[in-house]
């Protein structure tokens, strides 16, 4: 996603935005799982009095940066997130130069533009594609994925 021209110049508004600090070194898919249910919190529905909700509490009128660091102090939901990655279907990787992936959240916020919302950068991107399919959540062998499909907006006359 990466293309200038598949970029808007305009900050997107969004509700929930962090980044991704050193402290927080693999925990993009934890961080784009964020970025998906605090931007879609009405639509998913969170459990009152669940480390979800009290983080969300916690964190809501908190800058990017400050979001991190409440997070990385935030031991309910490190507790939570520890005790189901252990389950998964793969090894942890030992270090962090085993990981080769990243993990980031496409999202529409309140006006209906798609957004990219990666930990890693300074800001959403509002990015000038159309979303026009996602599949089912589909399960092969040990790899759960969902395949997106977005094509460039045409431009308005």
């Amino acid at each position: 996603m990466g293309s200038k021209s598949l970029e808007k110049s305009a900050k997107p508004e969004v509700d929930y935005f962090m980044w991704q600090n050193a402290d927080l070194d693999n925990a993009c898919g934890l961080i784009a799982c964020l970025h998906a249910v605090f931007n879609n919190r009405r639509k998913v529905g969170i459990e009152e009095k669940s480390p979800l909700s009290e983080l969300w509490e916690l964190a809501k009128g908190l800058s990017p940066e400050e979001r991190a660091n409440a997070l990385n102090g935030f031991t309910k939901i490190q507790d939570a997130h520890k005790e189901c990655s252990s389950e998964g279907q793969s090894e942890q990787a030992e270090e962090s130069s085993q990981v080769r992936y990243h993990f980031i959240c496409f999202t529409r916020n309140h006006k209906g533009e798609l957004v990219e919302l990666d930990g890693m950068l300074v800001d959403p991107r509002l990015l000038d594609l159309s979303l026009i399919h996602i599949s089912e959540p589909t399960r092969l062998g040990m790899i759960s994925y969902a395949v997106f499909c977005l094509k460039k907006k045409k431009k308005k006359k």
